[in-house]
């Protein structure tokens, strides 16, 4: 009976040591698709203060503005909450950071376009459509500088960006 209740363990941490690879496996395949990438130490924080010097109808300095431009799918997820709110405080705090954004792009901030088009990545549904929109204005008001800085600073980051202005541009 012993020898019996062995081997059947045995069987048995063999399946659970095969199903945690396999589930390993997937879910370090599936984070690469997705961008299941962690939280800058402060983002939520940065975001919330941000958040609260508009609603305060104050100007934010434009470092803070910069940080809270999401580099990872988990920051944009952060940001993107604000717009599904309740509070309508915070719906026209997420146009007003879109809106500083965009200004910045379009002001000749290089640093502001780096971050936005790499931005790209993250955007998805209903915001994508914006986002894009957001992209023809930038190239409206400075299309040099845009496909300067664009042409640069090309990477996996900004492929989004680069099957629209071939759909778009060519």
């Amino acid at each position: 009976m012993c020898k019996y209740n062995k081997s059947l363990i045995n069987i048995f941490m063999i399946k659970i040591f095969f199903t945690i690879l396999i589930l390993s496996i997937f879910e370090s395949s599936y984070c690469q698709t997705v961008n299941c990438d962690s939280i800058r130490n402060n983002y939520s924080q940065s975001l919330d203060s941000l958040v609260e010097i508009l609603i305060k109808k104050k100007v934010p300095n434009k470092d803070l503005l910069y940080y809270c431009i999401p580099v990872s799918n988990g920051e944009y997820l952060n940001f993107i909450k604000l717009d599904y709110s309740k509070d309508n405080l915070f719906n026209e705090a997420f146009r007003k950071i879109n809106d500083l954004w965009l200004s910045n792009c379009v002001l000749g901030k290089k640093n502001f376009l780096i971050r936005y088009l790499e931005y790209s990545q993250f955007v998805d549904g209903y915001f994508a459509e914006d986002y894009f929109i957001n992209i023809r204005k930038i190239i409206k008001k400075n299309r040099t500088f845009f496909f300067n800085i664009y042409e640069k600073n090309k990477s996996n980051k900004t492929q989004r960006v680069e099957l629209f202005l071939k759909e778009e541009y060519h």
